[in-house]
């Protein structure tokens, strides 16, 4: 159990393998365009707004002479700094340096048709050399920024998801219930890909053991706050003979719509399963203490590392 301090509000404990501070850090992934000249494709990543920030785009398209798009730059409750655009050929390399003076809390990354780009963000490092340097200073509150807004793959599997959930009928008709739930499994395989990442059926617990639900959301100030939720449309990587579920999540306590205390990368869900597993519950555990009574959001953001997707949720409770 580790606690860390915001002002009057302490702590947040995830069910987790081990929990992430915001350190210097290192982010490599790559964005890769599936459409049109006209179309574009989209990654958003959130980075520490009290650390100088490093972006480096490598051109790497195999269709096109120039990879074209653009990165945006926000602070504050989505509030947009500027936006940076590039075109940049296959192996051509070009970094942006911004200082922590800029508070920038997201970086939405854009490709148009089918350009290809790897990104590399980096907090904490020294600047490159050839560095395009931003140097004009900017002030913002702590706000929570937005989930990306991913484009998602097309339906290409839509006809293998078809024949299995008539090959998983006529199991089921001909008695082998066993084949059947293998096929319909499957099936859900072949579009999971698809399958936009959401968290259901949240809801508040009295523990994460037998999570029996709570009857009410009022809670005395330093008093355990369970919620459970269950995801879907995390991406499931290959890694050596397993598969990789790898989701991070940041936290914020709102009260009247104002962020009063937050913390980003602070959660890591990161393991490896042998089988792909599309069955993955997200247990968290807060705690608000010295908190004055009061009527508070507890808003938790969720990203999968494996995809660039995120998204969010709010729930409300009550502090006697």
């Amino acid at each position: 159990m580790q606690k860390r301090t915001f002002g009057w509000l302490i702590g947040i404990l995830f069910v987790v393998t081990h929990l992430a501070t915001v350190q210097a850090k290192e982010n490599e992934f790559t964005l890769q365009g599936e459409g049109r000249d006209t179309d574009v494709t989209s990654i958003e990543r959130n980075v520490s707004p009290v650390q100088d920030l490093i972006i480096t785009i490598t051109g790497k398209s195999r269709y096109r002479m120039e990879s074209k798009g653009k990165f945006s730059l926000y602070k504050g409750e989505r509030q947009k700094i500027k936006d940076v655009r590039f075109a940049l050929k296959s192996g051509e390399v070009k970094s942006w340096e911004f200082p922590a003076a800029k508070e920038i809390q997201s970086v939405n990354f854009s490709v148009y048709g089918k350009g290809e780009i790897k990104v590399m963000i980096e907090q904490g490092a020294q600047s490159p050399a050839q560095a395009v340097t931003e140097t004009e200073p900017s002030r913002t509150e702590l706000a929570p920024p937005e989930p990306a807004e991913t484009a998602q793959p097309s339906g290409a599997a839509a006809g293998s998801f078809q024949a299995l959930l008539k090959d998983a009928d006529k199991s089921y008709l001909s008695g082998n219930k066993l084949e059947a739930v293998e096929k319909l499994k499957q099936a859900a395989l072949a579009i999971w890909d698809e399958v936009p990442l959401t968290i259901k059926n949240i809801r508040l617990v009295e523990d994460t053991e037998i999570y029996v639900t709570r009857k009410s959301n009022t809670y005395s100030s330093g008093e355990n706050i369970y919620i459970t939720g269950q995801m879907f449309g995390y991406k499931l990587k290959r890694v050596g003979g397993g598969y990789s579920i790898n989701i991070t999540t940041d936290m914020y306590i709102l009260q009247d719509g104002k962020v009063l205390a937050g913390q980003q990368d602070f959660g890591k869900f990161e393991f490896i399963s042998p089988i792909p597993n599309t069955e993955f519950r997200l247990d968290l555990t807060y705690w608000l203490t010295d908190a004055p009574a009061g009527v508070y959001d507890i808003q938790t953001i969720i990203h999968d590392q494996n995809s660039g997707e995120s998204t969010k949720f709010t729930m409300q409770i009550k502090i006697r």
